[in-house]
């Protein structure tokens, strides 16, 4: 898991180390909040949590970014042979 903390965190500076810390069944990891504030995440805001290999991505959650996602996803599976062609 990858998530890159500079005590001095700037805006536009995205990258922070910080511990994961278990809480009951859990592990947590705080964020700073000029992180968020960039991400335009705020309290309450739903994010979703991705792993992909040995990063983790979190992001606001978007409902139509989310059925994009989707549908991309859907139309890679299903058509990759055809994708696969059509680039050579």
């Amino acid at each position: 898991m990858v998530i890159g903390m500079k005590s001095d965190l700037k805006a536009g500076e995205g990258t922070f180390t910080t511990k994961v810390r278990r809480q009951g069944g859990t592990r947590i990891a705080t964020l700073p909040k000029k992180v968020l504030d960039e991400a335009g995440i705020k309290d309450g805001d739903e994010v979703k949590v991705m792993s992909e290999g040995d990063t983790v991505v979190i992001r606001k959650s978007d409902d139509d970014h989310d059925a994009f996602m989707e549908a991309h996803e859907y139309s890679m599976k299903r058509f990759s042979k055809t994708y696969k062609d059509l680039a050579k």
